[in-house]
């Protein structure tokens, strides 16, 4: 229910002279709202709101986070001022208007197509009605007879002038998709020779027709110069009937079954109806769940109060009041679902009302001083304002579980500070401090990494912790030492999750996010010349001093060849918490050479739709092994023998989340050139299916070789590709290339491919190993991997050996050995090698010569009968290249010993060396024993 005036300004008592009703206001403390106070003394309420009116008027004290201006909110203003509501980043292009007399419409597209076809190389449009109208306009589709149409009419066609690496380019595209839908109908109109566009309803009814045009890129490369689209038509009505054209990131969906019913609607419009918009919204499914919930926050609104910052149009101020007071008189009817429901303060639940609360702040702040606000509507706004910091300050108005705790508190912190002379400020700002101090610490665990298991929410969090903390700043407001440290360790984590372009890797739910802005942010506020670094690019500030990451608890682990634009990355989790987690525990997202090769689909959307379902909650939709085809459960894994050599990376992930099944994977990271993946999977009795799934870009167009099972990416572009190998392509009951999806935001989606890798139906423990080789621009290496045998023979489940040929520009030859024992000791051979550790793997040049020795957790590794590498305890990780007289040595706490009696010395083969180099050292006080040097294993404290 509506607060009435008496109990927000309250009642004065002359005859007891004091408040009977105390009111919302601390005019005690501030001797400026003495006007105002004074009205109320006198029970003049309608006085009382003008002055109240013209104090926040004159008001200096306080300030708001400044609007950014933006080219596209110049034409996206009118469309919010009509009540045409884009929630959901569907993109408005133009309008144009269609009359009786058939006509031509041309628009410049090359923003768009320009950052499509260096993306996924396809493009979509929606065609909606401008106004509410009952006679649809005609436009033209693919399955027009087009020899009946004059010259200057035309079906749909994209025009693109290009560049490539010969000459200057044009193409005319027709559609490869075009349909229309209506509201309530299920009817398939993609043969029909016009697209009918209508808006009509509250906001659709059974009339309602929006059009959507698909376009392939994929015969562009190069630079795009210009973009042209052209669509014609015509129109029954006497008068004009207007079109308005979004570019729409949903470019998975199929004209054959393309529906109203189920077309996850983006857009709404409520034009021209007097009842105002409802807050409500339109459901599922011919909304998408989340319009209902965004709408209610306001952000979708930003670009109107931007505009009116940025040109003083009143109108567009107007407008945004207009909608504050009529969500606030619908709200206030509604009752919301829970332990707490105050109408306009929680509606339609106290998470989107914290949103709505910081950002109607930010746009109040503007909207006082503007001439369209009166005192009766800016009394209604304050009111409800109160009551979203009275609901967030409850117990059931504040969920410290996840971000949504962080929303909330920034809610109450953000009314609570911009609005001191509410009586209840002080007791607000105190418990949003204690609120900030809690989140920060139980959101990030002690290692730094963040709790939730998404790389989007974990720079969501970072920028609302900063733009808390900005925001206090700017308004007079300290923070704890506590709440400092948390949020820079929050800046290395992002820093450390990043691609070496800064976009962050999609894991969970969540969106491909270029997280440089939030470091640098980071790096400025803390003079962290680290973060400064991480966050420009290089361009400032300095490097860190190391490249791989690993966090403990939250069990995730980035390895990375460096911090340069073509460095090499692969990142791996198998934890996480729960909230917004995918069933993706043992998957790789790896990127080489300045460029995404094994990808995470992403999210697409949270509406209960089969696109969205699989990438979300399907084991299938990431680079890891689906077993029976089920789904992984929420079961946590860990990983262990984590080492971070500059020469190599290794880790193994073992996983329970599929009941009576043990999945190990281990992964060697060599940094300077590719990656070796070890799935070892115990199974109960019975039979079983297993699928190793690779996923890629929409541009990937992956190759399959029957023969071998090699995939290839071809991307015909100046980047890279990626070659994935498997190492028995005969114990494969299929290998496939199929379809699935990829979805690089939220409300984006396209058709992409991926590969899997199937054994079944077979009975018993079973593995894989499978290379992933990226390649630069290019380079041209046919990888072969083959099974070497072991001596004393053991099944692939104990033990395995592969021998990896054509490595590099110079063909060199690589020898994996791996061991899936829990206790590996045992000594075999394969090839002409011998160890006795966990792992092994050396590299020949194609004379035969060594060049490069690794092992992890183990003493000795023969070649031939020469010792490479031998100690008396087992070494944790060591990493030896000979190159002529240099020997380079890289591992975990070492130093040079000339001791080889010592019981942590390691000998090293090294008959012709003048130069050691220990972990990029040069080492001038070694000593020569026979062929060998030492170096000896150091404790550190």
């Amino acid at each position: 229910m509506p607060m009435n005036q008496a109990d927000f300004f309250g009642i004065w008592d002359e005859a007891e002279v004091l408040w009977s009703t105390p009111g919302k206001w601390n005019y005690a403390e501030f001797p400026e709202l003495k006007p105002v106070e004074d009205y109320v003394k006198l029970g003049d309420y309608d006085n009382a709101q003008i002055a109240l009116l013209d104090y926040f008027k004159q008001r200096q004290t306080r300030t708001a986070m400044p609007y950014e201006y933006d080219e596209a909110n110049a034409k996206l203003a009118p469309l919010l001022a009509d009540q045409i509501i884009p929630v959901l980043k569907e993109t408005y292009v133009d309008s144009f208007y269609v009359t009786k007399t058939p006509a031509v419409f041309s628009f410049d597209l090359l923003t768009n197509v320009k950052a499509a076809a260096g993306a996924d190389k396809v493009i979509s449009f929606m065609l909606m009605g401008r106004h509410k109208g009952i006679e649809p306009a005609y436009l033209y589709s693919s399955q027009h007879d087009s020899f009946s149409l004059p010259t200057e009419q035309c079906r749909p066609v994209l025009i693109v002038d290009y560049t490539d690496q010969q000459r200057a380019q044009s193409v005319h595209l027709a559609p490869s998709m075009d349909t229309f839908i209506r509201g309530y109908d299920d009817t398939n109109h993609s043969q029909e020779p016009l697209l009918e566009v209508l808006e009509s309803g509250a906001p659709f009814d059974e009339h309602t027709r929006k059009a959507y045009l698909k376009f392939d890129l994929s015969r562009i490369s190069g630079s795009v110069t210009s973009a042209t689209l052209r669509l014609s038509g015509y129109t029954h009505a006497e008068e004009p009937v207007g079109v308005m054209l979004f570019h729409t990131g949903d470019n998975a969906w199929d004209e054959h079954t393309f529906t109203y019913r189920h077309h996850n609607g983006k857009t709404f419009s409520w034009q021209g109806l007097p009842e105002g918009t409802d807050w409500k919204g339109p459901g599922e499914p011919a909304a998408d769940n989340q319009f209902a919930m965004q709408i209610a926050n306001f952000t979708w609104l930003n670009p109107l109060i931007a505009e009116y910052a940025a040109t003083n149009n009143e109108v567009y101020a107007a407008k945004y009041i207009d909608y504050m007071t009529d969500f606030i008189h619908d709200a206030e009817q509604y009752v919301t679902p829970g332990a707490i429901s105050m109408g306009a303060g929680t509606f339609p639940k106290c998470f989107q009302a914290s949103l709505r609360a910081a950002n109607w702040v930010d746009a109040y702040h503007l909207l006082k001083g503007s001439s369209s606000v009166n005192a009766a509507d800016h009394t209604m706004i304050l009111k409800a304002v109160w009551k979203i910091a009275a609901a967030l300050s409850t117990e059931e108005g504040y969920d410290p579980r996840n971000n949504h705790g962080i929303y909330e508190t920034k809610g109450l912190y953000s009314i609570a500070v911009y609005f001191p002379e509410l009586a209840d400020s002080s007791g607000w700002i105190e418990l949003a401090n204690i609120r900030l101090n809690a989140l920060i610490t139980k959101l990030n665990f002690s290692d730094g990494s963040y709790s939730e298991s998404s790389s989007s929410y974990s720079i969501g969090a970072a920028d609302s912790f900063m733009a808390i903390k900005s925001f206090g700043l700017m308004n007079g407001c300290s923070f704890s030492e506590t709440f400092d440290a948390y949020l820079r360790k929050m800046g290395y984590y992002i820093a450390d999750l990043a691609f070496p372009d800064g976009y962050l890797p999609l894991f969970g739910d969540g969106s491909s996010l270029n997280a440089r802005l939030t470091i640098k942010r980071l790096g400025e506020l803390y003079e962290d010349d680290v973060l400064l670094y991480l966050g420009t690019g290089g361009k400032q500030g300095t490097p860190p001093a190391y490249a791989s990451s690993f966090y403990q608890v939250s069990q995730s682990a980035t390895m990375r060849s460096g911090w340069g634009a073509d460095a090499r990355y692969l990142f791996m989790n198998v934890k996480q918490e729960r909230s917004h987690r995918h069933s993706d525990d043992n998957s790789i997202i790896y990127y080489a050479n300045g460029r995404q090769l094994i990808v995470d689909p992403g999210t697409y959307s949270y509406s209960d739709e089969p696109i969205s379902n699989w990438l979300r909650y399907s084991t299938e939709a990431h680079n890891t092994v689906e077993i029976n085809r089920q789904s992984q459960d929420m079961t946590e894994g860990v990983f262990r023998y984590w080492t971070d050599n500059e020469s190599f990376n290794f880790l193994e992930g073992i996983i329970y989340n599929v009941p009576g099944f043990i999945y190990y994977r281990d992964v060697l990271f060599l940094k300077s050139s590719y990656t070796i993946v070890s799935d070892y999977i115990r199974a109960p009795e019975g039979l079983h299916e297993y699928r190793q799934h690779w996923h890629f870009l929409p541009t990937a167009n992956p190759v399959l070789d029957p023969v071998t099972g090699q995939v290839r990416t071809t991307f015909h572009d100046h980047l890279a590709d990626i070659q994935i190998i498997p190492a028995d392509p005969e114990q494969l009951s299929e290998a496939e290339i199929k379809d699935g999806y990829y979805s690089k935001a939220f409300y984006t989606v396209s058709n992409s491919k991926y590969a899997a890798f199937t054994k079944g139906i077979v009975q018993g423990d079973i593995t894989y190993d499978t290379i992933l080789y990226p390649t630069a621009d290019g380079e041209m290496h046919h990888i072969e991997v083959h099974r070497l045998e072991l001596s004393p023979a053991v099944p692939t489940k104990i033990a395995s050996a592969l021998q990896i040929d054509n490595i590099g520009e110079e063909g060199h030859t690589g020898y994996y050995y791996l061991s899936h024992e829990e206790d590996p000791q045992r000594s075999r051979r394969f090839d002409a090698f011998t160890f006795d550790g966990k792992l092994a793997y050396a590299e020949k040049n194609r004379d035969g010569d060594i060049r490069l020795a690794i092992i992890k957790s183990g003493q000795t590794f023969v070649h031939d009968s020469t010792t490479l590498i031998s100690s008396g305890q087992v070494v944790n990780d060591i990493a030896i290249e000979w190159e002529g007289t240099v020997i380079k040595i890289t591992g975990s706490n070492l130093a040079i010993s000339g001791n080889g009696n010592a019981a942590s010395a390691i000998a090293i083969y090294a008959p012709a060396a003048t130069i050691i180099r220990l972990n990029g050292e040069s080492m001038t006080d070694f000593i020569v024993c026979g062929n060998y040097i030492y170096v000896e294993g150091i404790t550190v404290e």
